[in-house]
């Protein structure tokens, strides 16, 4: 979270974000109306759910390459089943495509099942697709590459703001964001400013707190931007035995790399 030296009390502000989630939506063009629903529920989460129907393709011709080169290009997935779905050549030959991709998160849904089910998977595939940036604003320069990399790899990045005035309910705004994170990706770019900022240091205690308490939350993403060996005696017990990943050396192009390998995408 950014800090603001002039603030002695809570950072003043919401939530800002940054980007917004790119999700492409298979689904056979025979169930277009139930998938609207779909589509509906992800632009009420403010994601971008792409679906194409395309007239000049049929059952029984290739996969078209604009379409393919679109499919490379993405790296969240939601395939949509249904018996329609299953007896179109187009619709398997596409879902085909998708899972032979490497290093891409690929959720499914069938347009069957009742629809409180078919949105958990939706509220699940877009919380795969968030990530939550915790910084210290006097690293924001060199934090941009790595805000900018997550973002155009289709995630919905957020980060809390300080220029807008103080909310009651920034708290519940953060604890929000925070949560979305607890199944998505949680970043901390650790650095001697991170280990000064008092608001650092409270965001990723509440996402150590609420991933605990699911149970199924993942470590949170330490990145190092200062050398390690400076870094360890400042670090909250709490994050003892977490891997960070060591940005202090090398070059932008190969650390934004190690990023997305840490994230199992290409």
């Amino acid at each position: 979270m950014p800090d603001d030296p002039s603030v002695t009390e809570a950072p003043k502000g919401g939530l800002h974000r940054l980007s917004d989630a790119w999700i492409f939506v298979s689904h056979s063009h025979l169930d277009l109306n139930a998938v609207r629903w779909v589509r509906d529920e992800f632009e009420r989460l403010h994601a971008n759910p792409l679906l194409f129907f395309l007239m000049s393709l049929k059952d029984d011709e290739e996969l078209d390459s604009l379409i393919k080169r679109e499919i490379t290009a993405r790296n969240i997935f939601l395939l949509c089943n249904s018996p329609s779905a299953r007896k179109s050549q187009w619709v398997q030959k596409e879902r085909e495509f998708v899972l032979s991709l490497r290093d891409r998160k690929i959720h499914e849904l069938d347009m069957e099942w009742p629809w409180e089910r078919q949105k958990r998977i939706i509220h699940e595939t877009l919380q795969s697709a968030t990530a939550f940036i915790n910084y210290s604003i006097k690293d924001r320069d060199r934090v941009q590459p790595y805000i900018d990399l997550l973002a155009d790899s289709d995630f919905a990045v957020f980060e809390p703001f300080t220029q807008a005035m103080p909310g009651d309910s920034l708290i519940d705004e953060l604890d929000a964001a925070i949560e979305r994170s607890v199944i998505g990706y949680f970043f901390t770019f650790l650095s001697s400013n991170w280990l000064r900022s008092k608001w650092a240091r409270t965001e990723i205690e509440r996402y150590l707190a609420l991933a605990e308490n699911a149970k199924s939350g993942r470590a949170p993403f330490l990145v190092a931007l200062d050398p390690v060996s400076l870094l360890l005696p400042g670090l909250p017990p709490q994050l003892g035995g977490i891997q960070i990943l060591d940005f202090s050396g090398g070059n932008i192009a190969s650390n934004k790399q190690k990023l997305l390998e840490a994230v199992e995408l290409r």
